[in-house]
């Protein structure tokens, strides 16, 4: 690794590739990749993104939906959060059930 000169690359890190390309040259400098800063969600806001999925899911989002509000529902860290969030949990899990459910076929012969 090097450290990048000059104004608009002072402090960045490089990784250097140290094998011979095709060509007979050596590799180029990569630059090391951008890290994207993600928000951190409040409790209010983690209930509110829950309460949303509830009420904006379809049939054809559901597993999407409900996987989604359980990550955040593990995210919470106090058992009075997931207290508030539980009504639309149920209410996300029911539908699951509900929609996810195949018709049950009818078994010939004996039981």
């Amino acid at each position: 690794m090097r450290r990048c000169g000059g104004i608009a690359g002072k402090g960045r890190v490089e990784t250097v590739i140290n094998h011979k390309g095709h060509d007979g040259h050596k590799g180029k400098a990569l630059s090391a990749p951008k890290t994207m800063k993600l928000p951190v969600l409040t409790p209010d806001d983690k209930l509110a993104e829950i309460r949303r999925l509830y009420y904006q899911t379809t049939r054809q989002t559901i597993k999407e939906d409900f996987a989604r509000a359980l990550q955040l529902l593990k995210s919470m860290s106090g058992e009075e959060e997931r207290e508030r969030a539980a009504v639309y949990m149920d209410g996300l899990s029911q539908m699951r059930s509900d929609w996810g459910a195949s018709p049950r076929k009818k078994s010939k012969g004996k039981r």
